[in-house]
């Protein structure tokens, strides 16, 4: 497992090669220009020109990309999720179009580009197994013969538990969804609405159950909800089903799309870029823990 030391060692390397190109370039397009300019060797000039451009896209730019990309995985490894065991980055995005819509959360259009995903982060805590990844994703709206599209970006976190708890919920905000398309992506996922208890909840939310007995969200679970919800401002849809939890936070990224040229020190890897983490965590937490009761009633 890679180190604070490793990486900022690999990350000094990179920003030193990055400044030796800059420099390579900044010196060759000065000499194009004296050669253009003052010698009066328009050609050379052009080429060297050419040279210094073909230089700096090909290298210089993917380089600090990737220099920002290096820097984003050390945080979220160092700091944001630290406590995370065995764990697992994937800057490209490591969540399947499949898992997604398992999840039945939200509408999705056909194609491979229908669902983008980056800075994905997999790991153990407490007795679940934790994925989280930035999405971006999209669905087709019809209305008066014309199509339209909305596309939707956040944080989704999912929590894989064990255990055979039933019970199977979706919370939606409201009108995070187009009301046509809402009704249609649970109508498909075999949701039905359910009655919400808590006032706070009933103002806000929308709450879908797959029960075949209908049952509401136990009172603690909304009053959980209703907590995590009060406290994060950006809580936008809730799952819990028998296998674990999902939350998803329209426009709230832990990581986004940074970029950073600074040499850094250990406290910059140390920072937490998702202060909701403790209660997300703790969220879960209680899920996993109150499914214990069940078993053992049942055993």
């Amino acid at each position: 497992m890679q180190t604070i030391e490793q990486a900022m060692e690999a990350l000094h390397r990179k920003r030193t090669q990055i400044r030796i190109c800059l420099l390579i370039v900044t010196g060759i397009v000065i000499t194009a220009v004296i050669l253009g300019f003052v010698m009066h060797m328009v050609w050379p000039g052009v080429i060297l020109l050419a040279a210094a451009m073909a230089l700096y896209a090909g290298y210089v730019r993917p380089s600090d990309h990737r220099y920002g990309e290096m820097f984003g995985q050390a945080v979220l490894r160092f700091g944001t999720f630290s406590k995370l065991h065995n764990l697992e980055l994937a800057p490209k995005g490591s969540l399947s179009t499949e898992r997604f819509q398992e999840l039945a959360m939200f509408p999705l259009m056909e194609g491979e580009k229908s669902l983008m995903v980056r800075n994905s982060v997999e790991g153990d805590f407490g007795g679940m197994h934790l994925t989280a990844s930035e999405t971006t994703f999209h669905y087709k709206i019809e209305k008066q013969a014309k199509k339209y599209y909305k596309f939707l970006s956040g944080s989704l976190l999912i929590a894989d538990l064990k255990g055979n708890r039933s019970g199977d919920w979706l919370l939606l905000q409201k009108g995070l969804l187009n009301e046509e398309i809402q009704q249609e992506t649970v109508k498909n996922n075999r949701f039905r609405v359910c009655e919400l208890q808590d006032d706070f909840l009933k103002n806000h939310y929308v709450l879908y159950t797959r029960n075949e007995d209908g049952s509401r969200l136990p009172e603690e679970a909304e009053q959980q909800i209703r907590r995590l919800a009060q406290k994060i401002e950006w809580i936008s849809a809730v799952r819990l089903y028998a296998d674990g939890a999902a939350v998803f936070m329209n426009k709230r990224f832990y990581l986004g799309n940074r970029r950073t040229n600074i040499d850094p020190k250990p406290e910059d890897f140390r920072k937490n870029t998702l202060p909701e983490r403790e209660e997300l965590f703790s969220f879960f937490r209680w899920w996993g823990e109150l499914r214990e009761p069940d078993r053992r009633e049942k055993e």
